[in-house]
């Protein structure tokens, strides 16, 4: 059986995995970020009412109120940034076609042509519409189900287990 896949990411796609990835690698980290947050936030509309019903509101003190809330908007922009920066560079590198063959993988755009053997592979996901193949621990290829140009891509994953011995987890 012979796949073929167009990679034309939207920056869904991005999202996507960039929200998978976060999930699958740093769970528990991000689980004590947003709680500390959502903690901070809390103590600052807290200390922000009681400051304004004693009237104690001071210019250093609404400075240092701003810098807290200025942190935490760049943080997310940061997030935000970085991840609209690699969509970016993946739309002016252009379409790139990924043929899966019985023995290889091979890639193609209009830059780059690469084989790719099967035993590259470490890790195999599958989420929502999309699959997710690991090369390394921080490095994946994504490929949208909509992006399949030949084979079914319900039959994708039981071709890649047979041809990598790998199970592909499916997350829900």
């Amino acid at each position: 059986m012979h796949f073929q896949i167009v990679l034309d990411y939207e920056r869904k796609d991005f999202v996507q995995f960039y929200s998978f990835h976060r999930r699958l690698r740093y769970r528990l980290l991000y689980a004590i970020m947003n709680a500390s947050i959502v903690l901070l936030l809390g103590v600052m509309i807290y200390l922000g009412i009681r400051l304004a019903v004693l009237r104690a509101w001071s210019g250093e003190i609404l400075v240092r109120w701003l810098l807290v809330v200025a942190l935490l908007a760049a943080w997310a922009l940061l997030n935000r940034a970085k991840l609209t920066g690699a969509w970016k560079m993946q739309k002016e590198a252009g379409p790139v076609t990924l043929s899966f063959e019985e023995d290889l993988v091979r890639t193609e755009s209009k830059n780059i042509r690469e084989e790719i053997q099967y035993n590259v592979f470490i890790e195999l996901y599958h989420e929502k519409n999309a699959y997710y193949l690991y090369t390394q621990k921080r490095r994946a290829m994504i490929l949208p189900e909509r992006c399949f140009t030949q084979g079914d891509p319900a039959a994708f994953g039981p071709f890649l287990t047979e041809k990598t011995g790998l199970e592909i987890k499916e997350i829900k």
